[in-house]
């Protein structure tokens, strides 16, 4: 039997965070901040070590969700801006992200786990941010939103 090569240990371990996110939007969609480490390492089916290996503690399960789900957001907000000028580029993403947000109680339990005292857009992506000023100031230049908003 030969070693296995640094690759197929990287395939292998990348596949078990994909599992492991997976288990964790699951769990924490259904259970919120009552999400159990365990019980995510169940469902990904992987050992608890694994788990806290890839994720040290629940905190840093939450951010990578958050940052995952950030990411998600910030495609849909540049695919809004790449629609033709005179498009309503605004209310397309709005309705896209609405129906992301229906299915995506992961993210909100998150947002709604975080510290009270660290307001909620300092937890998104400046990316982010910036992609949806990007976006507003679209919308206003096709007159979709008014010049006032912000």
């Amino acid at each position: 039997m030969t070693a296995p090569t640094r690759g197929t240990v990287r395939r292998d371990a990348q596949r078990n965070r994909e599992r492991i996110l997976a288990a964790a939007r699951e769990v924490v969609a259904e259970r919120g901040v009552a999400a159990r480490m365990d019980e995510v390492a169940r469902r990904a089916g992987v050992g608890v070590g694994t788990l806290y290996r890839f994720m040290p503690t629940k905190e840093a399960l939450f951010g990578s969700i958050l940052r995952e789900e950030t990411e998600r957001l910030e495609r849909s907000a540049l695919a809004a801006l790449e629609r033709p000028p005179g498009e309503a580029v605004f209310l397309a993403w709005m309705e896209e992200a609405a129906r992301w947000q229906a299915a995506n109680r992961a993210f909100i339990n998150v947002l709604a786990a975080r510290d009270p005292a660290e307001p909620a857009p300092e937890l998104l992506s400046r990316r982010l941010r910036a992609t949806l000023r990007r976006l507003v100031r679209r919308a206003q230049a096709d007159g979709e939103m008014r010049a006032d908003a912000g």
